[in-house]
This record gives structure tokens, sequence and C-alpha cells, in this order.
């Protein structure tokens, strides 16, 4: 889209991105109470059983117990919390049906696209990715972007990961350093400004409740060792961000996402632990997790095994028929390895100022 830097600047300063700073009114979230350290709990608690002594084993039971019952509390609050978090219903249904006038489903992957990338140029937590797209998703459903300005998505991605970052992480990348890889790069007065609007549109509630905040919860108490139980949580965070791409996953409720990804990753690496998994979960899911995850977990497993299935033909059209083929393809696939070993091996490249366009301020 073709337009000058300067006109696109007054385009932001008179359109209605921007809110009133003088009546933005401060709300922040009460204490959740969540017990953020469970995991160390768990790994902290160690049962050494006294076959003469009743009382140690009486004692460690009792631990044990308390740690179930806590763990149990926090996801109660979760589960009551998630729904003071989530898009407005009417834009869901609207989004979801491809007839949102706010973003289409091209957009919104391309700007969450965008986010993930900046996850593993940064090293963002997970929390912190998942924690912009709701500010993204938010935001859409309770503000009508300027129509025909197609850069305002971008400017609105950069702002949700920069709030995103300033509450989660230790050092939050400068707003300059932050679009990495983008078209256009904002001013930094120009993020603040919709940083501004941002927040008192979410009304500064910004503690939210993602897929992610579930992951821990469900993996902690799996009989399994920690390497196998930091495996899956990788799995279960590359599933729900795949999800985050597909627009049609607005409509589920976080905690059902985060479940469906965990019996996904279950099926791959556990699969024997799925059954017991998916009864837990049931019981101890509100009602309306319970028929969300019934409905997002069948929806889950066939995006993932349309894409595997994809993989595999490639992989099976790819196949030699001939000996003189085998050892052009063996040669074919070290040479292709050691390249991938090489540029793994390389820090990623910002691209070259020069080849950004940079939204001035407009001169007065």
């Amino acid at each position: 889209m073709a337009f000058s830097p300067t006109e696109a600047n007054a385009d932001f300063e008179q359109s209605s991105l921007l809110c009133n700073e003088d009546t933005c009114t401060c709300f922040f979230d009460e204490a959740d109470g969540v017990n953020t350290n469970a995991s160390q709990m768990f790994d902290d608690c160690s049962c050494h059983y006294d076959e003469d002594d009743a009382y140690n084993l009486q004692k460690d039971m009792s631990e044990h117990e308390d740690l179930a019952s806590g763990l149990q509390r926090s996801l109660s609050e979760l589960f009551e919390r998630e729904n003071h978090y989530l898009p407005q219903a009417d834009f869901v249904l609207s989004a979801t049906a491809q007839s949102s006038r706010n973003v289409d489903a091209s957009s919104r992957r391309q700007a969450v696209s965008w986010i993930l990338k900046m996850r593993g140029f940064f090293r963002f937590s997970a929390y912190t990715v998942s924690l912009s797209i709701n500010y993204f998703d938010r935001f859409l459903s309770l503000h009508q972007l300027p129509t025909g300005k197609a850069w305002t998505l971008q400017l609105l991605s950069v702002t949700c990961l920069s709030l995103a970052a300033k509450m989660e992480e230790i050092d939050a990348p400068l707003l300059l350093d932050l679009q990495v890889g983008a078209d256009l790069v904002f001013e930094p007065r120009t993020i603040q400004r919709m940083e501004l609007l941002v927040l008192s549109t979410l009304g500064w509630k910004l503690s939210s409740v993602t897929p992610i905040s579930y992951t821990s919860y469900f993996i902690i108490r799996l009989d399994s060792d920690i390497r196998t139980k930091q495996a899956l949580t990788l799995r279960v965070n590359e599933l729900i961000f795949s999800c985050a791409l597909e627009i049609r996953f607005l409509r589920f409720l976080p905690s059902s996402i985060a479940a469906a990804a965990t019996l996904c990753a279950l099926q791959e690496i556990l699969p024997l632990q799925v059954a017991e998994q998916k009864r837990y979960l049931l019981n101890t899911m509100p009602h309306q997790s319970q028929v969300e995850l019934m409905s997002c977990y069948p929806v889950m497993m066939e995006l993932f095994s349309t894409v595997q299935c994809s993989v595999a033909k490639e992989a099976e059209d790819s196949v030699p028929q001939s000996p003189v083929a085998v050892l052009d393809a063996s040669f074919s696939s070290n040479s292709m390895s050691n390249a991938t070993m090489t540029s793994h091996s390389c820090p990623p490249i910002s691209p070259a100022p020069s080849k950004k366009r940079r939204i001035d301020s407009p001169q007065k």
C-alpha cells in the first residue's frame, strides 16, 4: 500500500485510534492468589517413608494431600478468572464466520505470525507471547480500527507485544529494537500513544488467563520424569501457538485449548497416560470447559493430522527410485544437514534498516 510517512502519522493523529489521556482511569486487577511456585513445591516435596515410623508416613501423606489441594485451588481460580479476559462474544462469532469488519483470518494470521517470530528472536517466555495475542484479540473485539488502513494492524501487534514484554520480561526491548522484520517502523512516541489506547480499551486488565497459564498445572501431576515433563511442556506450547494462528480457535476457552493440547502432546509422547489424564481433566474442569474440550480436541487432532499427512506425503514423494538416485539423495541430504547446522549456529539477522520505511512525525 503506497502512502507517505507523514500521511500515515497524520492519519494516526486524527483517527479514532487516539484516546483522551486525561480521562484514562487505571483499574488494576486484584491479586489472583495463584501459587506460581507450585512446580517448585512439587519438586521439593519428597517422600521418605520409614517402615518403623507410622508418624512419618502419615505426615508425608498429609503433605501430598496439601499439595494436591493447593493445585486444585489454583486451577479453580484460573477457571473462574479466564472468563474476564476473553474477546467479546459477538467479535468471536463474526471473526470465526469470516464476517468481521475489523480483521480477517489472513490479516490476523499475519499479525500473530509476526508476534511468534519475535518470540524466537528475543527469547520471550511463552506466557509473554500468549499475553500479547490475548491483548490483540481483546482490543479488536472492543475497538473498531479505521478502514483501509492496513498499517494499523501492524501498529497494534507491535503495541500488544510491547505491553506484554513490559508486564513479564525482566529486560523489555526498546520500542525501535522490537520492530524486527516489520515492513514499517513506527516512532516510539507513536507506539506509546497506541499503548495508552490499548490500556484504556482493555480497562488496564492485563493479567490475562491464557492457555499457557494452565500448562504447568496439567503436566505437573503426570507420572513421569522431569525431562519428559519438559518435553511435554514444550510440545504443548507449540500446539497452543499453532492454534493461535487459526482464527477458528477463538471460540474455545483457554482452559479447553490447553487441555486439548495436553492430550494431543500425550498422544505423541506418553500415549499410555492419555485415558487417565482425560478422566482427570474432565473431573477437574468446569462443565463449560468440559463441553468445549470435547469439541476442541477433535478439531485440534484433525488440524495436526492434516499437517502430519502433508509432511509424510512430501517425504514419500521425495523417495528416490534407483540406486543412483539413492546415492544422490544421500549426498543431497548430507549437504542440506550441514547447511541447516550452519544456519542454526548463526544468530538471526534483522533486516537492513535501509529496507524499512519509517513512520516519521509530521513536520510542524
